[in-house]
Formats: C-alpha cells, sequence, structure tokens
C-alpha cells in the first residue's frame, strides 16, 4: 500500500479540481488508480462540484489517514448518509470535466 503524503494530496486537489481523469493523477503521482481512487474517497467531503464530479478535500484525507482517521472517517460517512450532496459554489468544472475515466 502506498503511503500518500501531504504534497501529494494538494497535487490530487490540484488535478482533480481541473478536470483531470483518476488515471491521469495516477501517472503524474507514479500511484496505482485504485489507491487515488481510495484517496479520492477519504477526501470527499459530500459536496459535489457544479460539473458533477465530488469536491475533494485534501485535509479531509489527511484527518482519514492519520492514527485517528477511523473516528473522521466514521464522521465523513454519517455526512454522507445524513445529508444530499450539495453544489460546491463559485467552482464550475463544466459539463465535459464530470468524466473522470
Amino acid at each position: 500500500m502506498a503511503k500518500v503524503t501531504h504534497e501529494m494530496r494538494k497535487t490530487i486537489y490540484e488535478m482533480w479540481r481541473t478536470g483531470a481523469s483518476k488515471k491521469d493523477i495516477s501517472e503524474h503521482l507514479k500511484l496505482n488508480v485504485n489507491t487515488i481512487r481510495n484517496e479520492l474517497c477519504k477526501g470527499y467531503n459530500g459536496q459535489i462540484y457544479s460539473g458533477g464530479r465530488p469536491v475533494y478535500d485534501p485535509e479531509l484525507a489527511e484527518r482519514c489517514s492519520n492514527s485517528h482517521g477511523r473516528q473522521a472517517h466514521r464522521e465523513q460517512m454519517m455526512r454522507m448518509v445524513s445529508a444530499p450532496p450539495s453544489i460546491c459554489p463559485g467552482d464550475d468544472m463544466g459539463e465535459a470535466s464530470a468524466q473522470d475515466d
């Protein structure tokens, strides 16, 4: 299992926000695409970019990965179950970027 660093998470955030696919991100960082998929799940904060793509929060992903990560992950899952996704204001990614693979 690959160790994803804080710098990698910032790169994932920037690339994901600008429309890069999971495959593109994995190739850029030299990580398995499943590692990127897992990382995007850890950092999902319940919001959706206007293009339909889930919002990735690198700080949330970091909290989910640290020694207290199980509690942060449980809280994240509760947010996902209890509230419908909301559109993230001010970050229009367009329809073309909704495709991620």
